[in-house]
């Protein structure tokens, strides 16, 4: 998509932001709220997500001000960490603490899957 807009000859920037922030609530409530596993594909995957905020605060720059024409952005959040700790500081924030060993609270979906994905 974006090669064919460039290749348009139309004014273009592109915002590539990373994971948002607020997905979390949506992927992992439920689970931390009922006790139960929070599945994730790779636990010990790093990722560091932006707020929607500053995604927006992008957004607008580069459209209400000069010199971002032509120009692709990469947004990330300000700090990296695994998605487990990510799950982990969720929790917190809502008053949980996670409970049992690692392969139970975080039981890796990709690999329960695996099989699913074999030809």
């Amino acid at each position: 998509m974006e090669s064919a807009l460039e290749e348009a000859g139309l004014s273009w920037t592109f915002i590539r932001p990373g994971m948002f922030a607020t997905n979390t609530r949506w992927w992992w409530t439920r689970a931390i709220k009922g006790g139960e596993a929070v599945r994730l594909p790779y636990p010990e995957a790093l990722t560091a997500p932006v707020s929607e905020r500053n995604i927006a605060a992008l957004a607008v720059t580069a459209l209400s001000e000069r010199g971002h024409g032509r120009q692709a952005y990469t947004l990330y959040g300000p700090q990296a960490l695994t998605l487990r700790e990510q799950v982990e500081h969720f929790g917190a924030a809502m008053g949980k603490k996670l409970t049992g060993t690692p392969a139970q609270t975080f039981p890796e979906w990709a690999q329960e899957h695996a099989d699913d994905f074999r030809p």
